[in-house]
């Protein structure tokens, strides 16, 4: 199954979405600006999380590698 990755996993709709689909089971990347917000929603879920820059297609491609 391949990874899905989540921008603003942190908003209420990337969040919503978080957990919806990892209770389904699906592989998962928490995306996000604060790290102090992704790290609870990452260990809730057990999932990988990476901080990026929205503004940066550089911070973009560097999180998801």
């Amino acid at each position: 199954m391949p990874r899905i990755a989540i921008l603003g996993a942190t908003g209420t709709i990337g969040s919503r979405l978080a957990r919806r689909l990892a209770s389904s089971g699906c592989e998962l990347v928490l995306m996000g600006r604060d790290p102090a917000k992704l790290g609870p929603l990452g260990l809730e879920l057990q999932q990988p999380t990476a901080v990026f820059n929205p503004t940066s297609s550089a911070s973009l491609e560097e999180a998801l590698t």
